[in-house]
């Protein structure tokens, strides 16, 4: 198994960048790929095209509800006006994981700590 962290500009088109990272990381797929990190998704935009490309090369979100991730209340946000509220911007998708693997993965949350602007993601397997 693969684990691939990402961390995608923002305040751009990412289209082509999603598609390269949907091509970099299903070359060595074959036992399985997790892919997590910040997308920085247009926060007036539509995220669902954003994961378009990894949806096209086989990836799925380990959970498809909402969670905030990036929070104007934690204490190292900066605030800007290109994000001027709660959002999230932080995901996490697989490939090729079996069916056990995935089922065990029971739930994805947030986990919150002072050490960063953005809070993590944790999915259990």
């Amino acid at each position: 198994m693969s684990l691939v962290n990402t961390h995608l500009p923002h305040r751009c088109d990412q289209t082509s960048i999603v598609e390269q990272v949907a091509k970099v990381c299903s070359q060595d797929a074959e036992s399985g790929v997790i892919i997590g990190g910040d997308f920085n998704p247009d926060p007036y935009g539509c995220n669902k095209q954003l994961f378009d490309p990894l949806k096209k090369a086989g990836f799925t979100h380990f959970d498809e509800k909402y969670m905030i991730t990036w929070n104007l209340d934690e204490k190292y946000t900066r605030i800007t006006p290109d994000c001027p509220f709660d959002i999230q911007l932080d995901f996490l998708l697989h490939k090729n994981l079996n069916d056990a693997e995935v089922s065990k993965s029971k739930r994805t949350y947030t986990l919150r700590t002072d050490t960063s602007d953005h809070y993590g993601l944790v999915t259990d397997l």
